[in-house]
């Protein structure tokens, strides 16, 4: 039977105390500080602390232990080489005993002319006897994103349930209230599938309808819907009870419709349209004075026309003229009379100059 081993968890999200050193360096201080990191996973033998700690072992002189021992000159010698190395770069307050040390882990290169260049690996805390890992930024990140992402989905997949759709109502998060079905003198009503057909679908009853209302919702002796209803309609009609669809009409297309005209260019439309009405009714009851000061005239039956009263709307029928009559053109109009009626004068035709008569003689006549 293979045996399941569990994987350790990352440095990161674990913490390492080891008391015995702890209390053997009476604490964590300044020359002890090293010496107590050492004994921690997060120590990296391959490290230049790691080599000097080594060489501090089988150095027979002494001369090592008096570098390891003496945190400056420990520091010093860790400046003067190259390649990784663990250096203290924050350390507590002069007084104060269970401060925070931050460590890091860096890479030092010698540059000639030039300051070192370092590089760095990781960052740890050491707070009281405990020992710490920072995380990386990119941990950090992730783990804020992952928990957003996390609670978003919960609460898409909580809230996808809530909604109900109805025909009539669209898309609702209150449930629609089932109306009791009023008792008749007839008994088929109350058995609506015992004389239908197997092909024919059953209609449902109120108390199926209502059983799985009951068991998924709460609902209360007065609706909430309809108190939401009548308020926003009592705002809507505050807000836009002087506004007209057909007044201010749309344009454009669906996702980018605009309105026509502003709401001050409709109100000076109105007033220009009341301020017309308002003369047109002072127009008509000047008439209607004038008519009523004037005397009346008796009419062709003898009786007097009764006069308008002040404020009546005076009334005047137009009727079109009677076409002229059509009629053939008459023999006159051959003899210079012209279309308009108008004849032209007349011309003396003159006669022929005649010779005065002589007598005949009777002889000549015989």
């Amino acid at each position: 039977m293979a045996v399941v081993r569990k994987s350790s968890p990352p440095l990161d999200e674990r913490v390492h105390s080891h008391l015995p050193a702890y209390e053997y360096w009476r604490g964590i201080h300044s020359e002890s500080v090293y010496h107590y990191f050492i004994t921690s996973p997060y120590f990296d033998n391959t490290s230049n602390n790691g080599i000097l700690f080594n060489q501090a072992r089988f150095d027979p002189s002494g001369r090592a232990w008096e570098i390891i021992n003496s945190r400056a000159r420990l520091e010093a010698t860790l400046r003067s080489m190259q390649g990784l190395e663990f250096m203290v770069v924050g350390e507590p307050q002069p007084g104060v005993t269970d401060g925070v040390w931050v460590i890091r882990k860096q890479v030092r290169q010698k540059r000639q002319g030039f300051e070192d260049e370092l590089t760095v690996r990781g960052t740890y805390y050491i707070i009281g006897e405990n020992i710490y890992q920072a995380p990386s930024i990119a941990d950090v990140v992730g783990n804020k994103m992952l928990h957003a992402v996390t609670s978003l989905s919960k609460l898409i997949s909580l809230a996808s349930k809530q909604p109900l759709f109805t025909p009539a109502l669209g898309y609702t998060y209150y449930p629609p209230t089932a109306k009791p079905i009023v008792s008749g003198t007839n008994t088929q009503s109350n058995q609506p599938g015992r004389d239908s057909r197997e092909s024919t679908a059953v209609p449902e009853t109120s108390s199926q309808i209502s059983q799985p209302l009951k068991s998924a919702f709460h609902t209360s002796p007065s609706n909430p819907r309809d108190t939401m209803t009548i308020i926003e309609s009592l705002n809507l009609a505050t807000r836009y009870g002087n506004e007209y669809m057909d007044e201010n009409p749309l344009l454009g297309e669906p996702g980018n419709f605009m309105f026509s005209s502003t709401n001050q260019h409709l109100q000076a439309q109105h007033q220009a349209q009341a301020a017309a009405k308002a003369q047109a009714a002072a127009k008509l009851q000047e008439v209607s004075a004038s008519n009523s000061s004037t005397p009346s005239t008796p009419s062709q039956g003898g009786q007097q026309a009764p006069l308008m009263a002040a404020g009546a709307p005076v009334q005047i029928e137009l009727k079109p003229l009677p076409a002229p009559a059509s009629r053939k053109p008459s023999k006159g109009a051959d003899k210079g009379i012209t279309g308009a009626g108008i004849m032209k004068p007349k011309r003396r035709k003159s006669k022929a100059a005649t010779s005065p008569s002589s007598p005949v003689p009777a002889s000549s006549a015989l």
